[in-house]
């Protein structure tokens, strides 16, 4: 079992080979840091303090976390695992994206012949050709077929894209003229997807707090909609029909309206 002793910063002389202090040397001033044997370098006499007031600042961090963790509300503790959680995510999704062109980028991407190109292909293969035909454009000179020019990959592109995504012809044009190549995937896809039920929370009539709370009892998956809005929540997903709960119907809150 580790021995504790205090180390006081004031006089010290030795008596018959052993340390003492100067009792009449302490004053107010002095500092008192608690420990054990186990944090001293018996080689290292300055190396005390250091192992003690390194425990002391990272203890008092980690009270302070704990502290500002504790005046968050129970849904704004359970963003935070989430941002972290999607944070680790996106990380390992980067990774393994790089790996995916790292591995692409060794095969060239062969061009298909002139009679299977009006060819019906599935989803998938379409998709996987597109990815292909924006690693070709994005490094023309290293990645295309010999005797093959820019616009017959971009023809290709243009082929795929309103195949995949079910545009027509002319408006698919006009977003290749208006994005660059890489971004305009990303435009496409982000276009695809369904915007959030989102409420706004009549402060009038309750807190943004209170209704959170109400609204996760009833089984409703709700977080802040954003640190730019003191009223607004996103709902994910809910086991109760928003619109029609008595607290919409009480007036606590208004269902954004889709545009």
């Amino acid at each position: 079992m580790p021995l504790n002793f205090v180390i006081v910063s004031g006089e010290r002389e030795e008596e018959n080979g052993l340390e003492s202090f100067d009792e009449d040397g302490l004053s107010d001033d002095d500092d008192y840091l608690a420990g054990t044997l186990d944090d001293v370098d018996s080689s290292n006499e300055s190396g005390i303090e250091d192992t003690i007031l390194k425990k002391k600042k990272t203890s008092t961090k980690k009270r302070k976390a704990e502290e500002s963790d504790d005046d968050l509300l129970p849904i704004e503790k359970a963003a935070k695992k989430l941002k972290a959680a999607k944070k680790k995510e996106d990380a390992e999704a980067n990774e393994e994206m790089k790996m995916q062109i790292n591995v692409a980028s060794q095969d060239v991407f062969v061009f298909p012949a002139s009679d299977k190109i009006d060819e019906h292909i599935p989803i998938p293969e379409v998709e996987q050709r597109i990815k292909d035909i924006l690693l070709v454009l994005s490094n023309f000179n290293k990645f295309r077929e010999e005797n093959r020019s820019r616009q017959e990959y971009t023809d290709l592109l243009l082929k795929d894209l309103c195949t995949y995504f079910s545009y027509n012809t002319f408006l698919m044009e006009k977003m290749m003229h208006l994005f660059p190549l890489e971004d305009l995937m990303s435009f496409l896809e982000a276009s695809e997807t369904p915007r959030p039920v989102t409420i706004r929370t009549n402060s009038l009539k309750t807190r943004r707090r209170d209704l959170a709370q109400a609204l996760i009892n009833r089984g409703v998956n709700l977080d802040p909609i954003g640190n730019w809005s003191k009223v607004g929540l996103v709902v994910y997903n809910s086991t109760v029909p928003i619109g029609a709960t008595p607290e919409y119907l009480a007036g606590h809150y208004m269902l954004q309206v889709k545009i």
